[in-house]
């Protein structure tokens, strides 16, 4: 058994991870990878909010979906 939490949790951190991978990959560098990444999350908080929103929406979605998954039957389930 797991907790349906840490299974959201650590597939978002996978997601982080590869996306940091991908925009260093991008930049030809680690400074410029931290750079940019600083321009684009920190410098502007505002849109960071606005992408925070969904975001959060969709961790709880996650969080529902294996919720469902331990309540339901394999046929309930998939419809």
């Amino acid at each position: 058994m797991f907790l349906s939490s840490v299974a959201v949790f650590f597939t978002e951190i996978v997601k982080l991870v590869i996306c940091v991978f991908a925009v260093c990959y991008e930049e030809q560098g680690y400074s410029n990878c931290m750079t940019n990444i600083f321009k684009q999350v920190v410098a502007q908080p505002f849109d960071t909010l606005k992408v925070c929103i969904p975001a959060v929406i969709y961790t709880v979605q996650n969080n529902l979906f294996y919720l469902a998954a331990t309540h339901l039957d394999a046929a309930a389930f998939m419809v």
